[in-house]
């Protein structure tokens, strides 16, 4: 490991995509866009309308939130719309993830909560590529990486590979995965989080940073002064109340996290994909910047412990105990899984009766499988299983979900028709020279409840109704106005998937 080795940046990566979001603004304010607005649009600005400008594209569920959203909603995830991550598939692009989103179900109305989404910034790259004459990829590497002589800063993964100086990534148990984002798919990871980079380029980008927008070696200005004070400041309130005596209350701005720690301010914002950890920390007042990258993945907790060790150092604060603050930062950015009382009821059902193909619009199908299943269509699923497990439970269904993240998932019985879903990432054929089959997760971001819906007046001639559909509970993690107001499953998940 050197300062030279390159690192994907996961979400550090949304920084750039809302500085040049700004630049691109600053362009069409000064007569220096390359492309014309709607007839309909008189200018581009953070409170333009995200309908005026993608009309045929953009919809949302929400009828006022579609019609009502702007590029600062988007971007400071107050659209109202949770982080729908296993709704893409590695061959979707930025606009397919854009005209999906009117399929998907808001959490809560436009601006009522934070609710972090990645969808949103492949919608922001999707708008810079269609007003900035040129792809966002070409736009934020040749306004932003370019004019700094970040010569090594790329989205692309073979581009990197080529330098030499990619870093291997590890799951938290230390098997080595593969680069996680591919070329394939830098449509939708370039805005959200497909940054490539390392710690001497990503210095040149904090420094700027410090200097109020301007490069401190070539004195030329890269992100505009009005820019970078839009996106550092807190639009969204991520935590209403001080998580501690020492940390204050915190907002998000546009890819940044604002909050003050022992009465001095910061800029935060972390990153995560498997196999990878980052983060970027700058003090304005006090001209300090932190760059925290590591080689593998759910490192944050070790990461804030030496930024903020440094912050302690270089202000010269009294130590506090190593990692006393990491439970406050870490519960701005991890979902909370309601623990609501569960009245235990048996399974009524076999197993057998949830086997099958559930569809959404908006997302991928599901294949469900029993573990005593002999249907063809779960020979490869179970397999799958059969290679990391060994041996399956009687008890727990299995899933082949095709998605970005995972690529299965395992539902334990809880009550009734009631299953935990926790999604997973098999390697049944390990991966490089280790040939042992395994699997990683993300700790709690695909823990969910998968609820079925059985028909009880089914009139067919059957021992058992038939299983209609299966609702997906809890994504956001929090109880919203449609799990709280009563009626079916359907009406109350946060996915429903119409069994075929």
């Amino acid at each position: 490991m050197t300062t030279d080795t390159l690192f994907t940046l996961a979400s550090v990566s949304k920084a750039f995509l809302s500085s040049s979001m700004g630049i691109l603004m600053d362009d069409f304010a000064h007569g220096r866009n390359n492309t014309a607005l709607p007839s309909t649009v008189s200018r581009f600005d953070w409170d333009t309308k995200v309908a005026d400008l993608l009309p045929d594209e953009w919809k949302l569920m929400d009828e006022w939130a579609s019609s009502k959203a702007n590029i600062r909603d988007i971007l400071s995830h107050h659209s109202g719309l949770h982080n729908h991550d296993i709704s893409y598939t590695a061959n979707d692009t930025a606009q397919d993830v854009v005209r999906n989103m009117r399929y998907l179900r808001p959490t809560c109305e436009l601006r009522q909560h934070f609710h972090y989404n990645n969808q949103m910034y492949m919608l922001g790259a999707h708008l810079i590529s269609t007003y900035a004459g040129m792809p966002y990829t070409e736009f934020v590497k040749a306004r932003i990486w370019k004019p700094l002589n970040m010569s090594e800063t790329t989205f692309y993964a073979s581009e990197a590979s080529r330098a030499g100086k990619v870093t291997q990534t590890w799951t938290k148990f230390g098997r080595r995965i593969p680069l996680w984002f591919t070329d394939e798919q830098v449509s939708i990871t370039a805005g959200p989080g497909g940054v490539i980079s390392n710690v001497i380029d990503m210095a040149k980008w904090v420094r700027m940073l410090l200097n109020g927008g301007v490069d401190p070696v070539t004195k030329a200005t890269i992100v505009p002064e009005s820019v970078l004070a839009e996106v550092t400041t807190a639009h969204t309130i991520v935590n209403p109340r001080a998580p501690s005596s020492e940390l204050s209350i915190s907002g998000y701005g546009m890819g940044w996290m604002r909050q003050s720690y022992r009465g001095y301010e910061f800029l935060y914002h972390g990153g995560g994909i498997h196999g990878i950890s980052t983060g970027v920390i700058f003090l304005p007042s006090e001209g300090l910047g932190i760059v925290m990258l590591a080689n593998a993945d759910e490192k944050h907790g070790p990461q804030l412990t030496v930024g903020f060790r440094i912050i302690e150092d270089f202000l010269g604060l009294e130590q506090r105990e190593a990692g006393s603050y990491i439970p406050a930062i870490r519960s701005q950015s991890l979902p909370v899984v309601l623990q609501t009382p569960i009245k235990l009821r048996p399974q009524m059902l076999s197993l057998k009766r949830f086997e099958g193909t559930y569809i959404n619009p908006g997302y991928p199908n599901i294949t469900v499988c029993a573990p005593s299943s002999d249907s063809s269509e779960c020979e490869n699923v179970m397999n799958d299983f059969k290679l990391c497990d060994g041996v399956l439970r009687s008890s727990t269904l299995y899933a082949r979900i095709d998605n970005v993240w995972i690529s299965h998932a395992r539902l334990h019985h809880k009550t009734g028709d009631s299953f935990a879903l926790l999604g997973t990432y098999l390697f049944p054929h390990g991966y490089g020279h280790d040939t042992t089959p395994f699997e990683t997760w993300e700790t709690g971001q695909f823990d969910v409840t998968a609820e079925f819906m059985v028909d009880e007046v089914d009139t067919r001639p059957s021992e058992n109704p038939r299983v209609l559909g299966l609702g997906i509970m809890d994504l956001s993690g929090e109880l919203t106005e449609r799990s709280w107001s009563g009626g079916s499953i359907e009406q109350r998940a946060d996915v429903w998937f119409t069994k075929v």
